[in-house]
């Protein structure tokens, strides 16, 4: 078409993604200019052309143009309703894949179209965008059956995604004022995912679009408002979630749980070669609440040398490797210490009772007999023995540390003992950062109570024993060829010789210790000064120890143990297990540390003096302070400028803000 041949007529035109009729006053090479419905005159490529209408003159008054702009687009929006695309487009497809419009509008209505019919088709084409596709005033391209369906369906999923929203948003309104029903599932679901993961990729962006509309696209909030309607507690342990970690054991789990608790000793394989050690005098020392208590031991003072017997729990004859409950424990990793609640490795009826080397039960035990000479400080024998012990008293860690205050000979020779090993172990180059344990527990009616732990002679002594216990077993398994885990631990990456006095130096020293591996072969432990570690002590609560067990026992049977390249597949699924149970056991104490600092020392309004907080400066950065506050165990921040303050400072600390859920403490300096 001569585009000149347009001037004077009546078109449509697309401007600003809107349909309008125009008149064409001027054509200057491919470029329109037109007269508007607003008044205004503008300048637009003749692509922006829709359909041509009637010719109406060169000198048209605006007036007029006004009432002609009325007319056309009333008359052209009332002549859309005469065309039925579909039925167009069944006759011409497969026979055409274009077309003009006037040729399409003539074949629908059976004679030659008015000019503004064919503006009406072609409004009606732009606004369908089904069956044909507008190219040019000039063409119209037809769909192909493909097309047209993958449209369809495409507008369906539209709608479906449209319906959705709308019903979040219905949904949102009601959540908010506290009204949920039975049908919400999917969107409470959707919600709690978001919460958990901190993603909006759990909703998917239409609806998190929709969290974001209504000021909802904190997780912190969304949390608040399941909080309100019972979906989840105040408190609800959201790592567990995040993680996956267990709370409930399976059925099959349940049922051998059962077999186990109607197991008699008499039962178990290879019950006459355990030795019956009841005669001797078996104490166990543990915190006064401890209910799984896997180890004891007992002493034979033979005058130059001393015969120590420690006894450890015996899981591994109830629970064969690849049971549901071994599973359950390489899955669970360890038992779960939280300060409000505890989730066992094992299930309570096994780990509190069956397997827990309680005060006056018999029980059957991995026992380990040591023979020490003191000084010099020797090993001079060390067996293995499957065992039937009673625990004729337990001790607290209070009561064993008044007895040696107090200089009682049976332990104060057993300390004495141990400080021997230990001693040999320090010359061996064992370099350990040991800090004061912060322990947090939540009472029955929310009372957060936190306690300090100093390691004690008492603590000290167990812990030796334990070491001592380990290593020994470690060196057996090798010389024996027991394939068994080993711990080693490269030395830190650099020594701060300031570390034995400064708590700032200890916390810096910490930052450049090298992680402890598992694997197969042994090798030099620089925490520990040993060249040969593992862990066996704690099969009740640690699966590491219960592997161990199964080895040592296999050994001690001539049973089918686990091969090395068995044990080096599990290593990976321990490792990550193990961090995992760590993550949420950290996260969750300084959650209630935070919860706890929130209530008794953040600043309150119409408060008076504030509680003041020791600190540490660790860490100085441009205007952030990083203070370390020993009674807690806490890291939090001081933010501001502060040219006088250096780390290593003593400085004394108020909470600014605390918050428990984001992992927030902000400090203010006193």
């Amino acid at each position: 078409m001569d585009l000149a041949s347009l001037k004077g007529c009546l078109v449509d035109i697309f401007y600003r993604d809107k349909i309008y009729p125009a008149y064409v006053k001027e054509v200057k090479g491919k470029r329109l200019l037109v007269y508007l419905p607003t008044g205004k005159e503008e300048s637009v490529s003749h692509s922006a052309l829709v359909c041509v209408g009637a010719k109406v003159g060169e000198k048209v008054d605006l007036n007029s143009l006004s009432e002609l702009f009325k007319s056309a687009q009333a008359l052209r929006e009332e002549l859309k309703s005469q065309f039925n695309l579909e039925e167009l487009w069944e006759v011409v497809k497969g026979e055409l894949t274009s077309a003009s419009p006037d040729y399409l509008v003539e074949l629908y209505l059976g004679r030659k179209p008015k000019p503004d019919e064919v503006c009406a088709f072609l409004r009606l084409v732009l606004e369908e965008k089904l069956y044909f596709r507008f190219k040019s005033f000039e063409e119209v391209e037809v769909l192909s059956e493909e097309e047209v369906k993958n449209i369809i369906h495409q507008r369906e999923k539209e709608r479906e995604k449209e319906l959705l929203r709308e019903g979040f948003k219905d949904f949102l309104q009601r959540l908010s004022e506290g009204k949920i029903t039975s049908n919400d599932e999917d969107f409470i679901s959707a919600l709690k995912h978001f919460v958990i993961f901190e993603n909006e990729q759990a909703l998917g962006k239409d609806l998190y679009n929709v969290l974001s509309e209504h000021n909802l696209a904190q997780p912190q909030k969304v949390f608040s408002l399941l909080v309100k309607v019972g979906v989840f507690k105040e408190d609800e342990n959201l790592e567990l979630l995040k993680f996956g970690f267990p709370r409930e054991f399976s059925q099959a789990s349940l049922s051998q749980a059962e077999e186990c608790l109607r197991m008699r000793l008499e039962d178990l394989p290879h019950f006459n070669r355990f030795q019956d050690l009841t005669h001797l005098e078996t104490y166990a020392v543990d915190a006064p609440d401890t209910q799984d208590v896997d180890d004891a031991f007992s002493i034979e003072d033979k005058g130059s040398t001393i015969t120590v017997y420690v006894h450890i729990a015996d899981v591994s004859n109830f629970i064969p490797i690849g049971s549901p409950l071994f599973e359950e424990a390489l899955e669970r990793a360890s038992t779960l210490y939280l300060p409000d609640e505890v989730i066992p490795m094992l299930p309570f009826s096994l780990s509190h009772d069956k397997f827990s080397l309680l005060e006056g039960e018999l029980r059957s035990s991995l026992t380990f007999k040591i023979e020490l000479r003191e000084k010099p400080f020797e090993v001079l024998s060390f067996e293995v023995i499957p065992a039937i012990i009673k625990v004729k008293k337990r001790f607290t860690y209070e009561e064993v540390d008044t007895y040696l205050e107090e200089g009682h000979p049976f332990w104060k020779s057993l300390y004495s003992l141990l400080l021997e090993h230990k001693k040999k172990r320090q010359e061996q180059g064992a370099f350990a950062i040991i800090l004061p344990e912060v322990q947090v527990r939540v009472l029955e009616d929310g009372e957060i109570v936190v306690s300090r732990f100093e390691m004690t002679p008492a603590r000290d002594l167990i812990s030796e024993l334990m070491i001592l216990t380990n290593h020994l077993s470690a060196k057996f398994c090798y010389e024996a060829g027991i394939p068994i885990i080993y711990r080693k631990q490269d030395p830190p990456f650099q020594v701060f010789p300031e570390a034995e006095g400064s708590l700032f130096y200890k916390l810096l020293q910490l930052r450049y210790f090298a992680r402890s591996e598992l694997t197969t072969e042994p090798g030099f432990h620089s925490g520990l000064g040993l060249n040969f570690y593992t862990t066996l002590t704690s099969p009740i609560r640690r699966s590491l120890d219960l592997i161990v067990h199964h080895q040592i026992k296999s050994h001690l049977f001539s049973e089918k143990a686990l091969s090395q390249e068995d044990l080096q597949r599990l290593i990976p699924e321990l490792e990550e297990n193990f961090r995992r149970a760590q993550a949420i056991q950290q996260k969750r104490v300084r959650y209630f540390l935070l919860k706890y600092l929130a209530k008794h020392y953040a600043k309150k309004e119409g408060q008076g003096e504030v509680k003041p907080l020791k600190g540490l400066v660790v860490e100085k950065k441009e205007r952030l302070l990083k203070v370390y506050l020993p009674d807690f165990n806490l890291m939090g921040e001081v933010r501001g400028s502060f040219p006088q303050v250096n780390p290593g400072d003593e400085v004394s600390a108020c909470v600014e803000r605390v918050e428990p859920r984001e992992e927030l403490l902000l400090l203010s300096m006193l």
